[in-house]
C-alpha cells in the first residue's frame, strides 16, 4: 500500500511537471513576441 501511494505521488509530480513544460513551451513564444 505504501509503495503504491508513493508511486501515485511520483506520477502526480511527473504529470504536473509535463503539464508545466507543455504550457511553458506554448506560452514563452507568445511572451517573446
Amino acid at each position: 500500500m505504501d509503495k503504491i501511494s508513493e508511486n501515485k505521488k511520483l506520477w502526480r509530480i511527473v504529470a504536473v511537471g509535463v503539464a508545466i513544460a507543455l504550457i511553458a513551451t506554448s506560452v514563452i513564444p507568445f511572451l517573446g513576441l
